[in-house]
């Protein structure tokens, strides 16, 4: 119990005053311990890992469909949409798939102060290497 409230101090330091953006820590996955530690003793960032499911990983390859999966889940599936980055990416690739895998739409930026944006449909794959996360639009 200590370690779980130790943990929910940590996020209050991070993130007291902006709970949702405790995505950051969650976009990578949650872990049991981590997800039990918040509904119990600090539900206040439930909302952070609502949106970290729905958030693209930094350099992931995913599936897209209807809607997302847990963070935990194996593929891991995120729900179409539009998508933009978090920051404003340099030296960022990334591509669309269809469902044989064949490249749709792919693109290397060098620089993209303004965030960069893509729309997913449901069947496609989406890789992307240093762009940084995805949020839902």
């Amino acid at each position: 119990m200590s370690t779980a409230k130790l943990y929910c101090s940590d996020l209050l330091s991070y993130y007291g005053n902006d709970p949702q953006s405790s995505y950051v820590r969650f976009a990578d996955g949650v872990y049991d311990e981590d997800l039990q530690a918040v509904q119990i003793l600090c539900p206040q960032f439930l909302a952070g890992i609502d949106l970290a499911s729905r958030v693209i990983p930094e350099d992931a390859g995913l599936a897209v469909g209807d809607a997302a999966s847990s963070l935990d889940a194996s593929p891991r599936v995120i729900a179409a949409g539009t998508y933009k980055t978090a920051g404003a990416p340099s030296d960022c690739y990334y591509e669309i798939n269809n469902q044989r895998g064949s490249i749709i739409t792919n693109n290397f930026v060098n620089s993209a102060p303004g965030g960069l944006t893509v729309t997913l449909r449901s069947g496609q794959g989406f890789d992307s290497q240093g762009c940084g996360m995805w949020l839902p639009q």
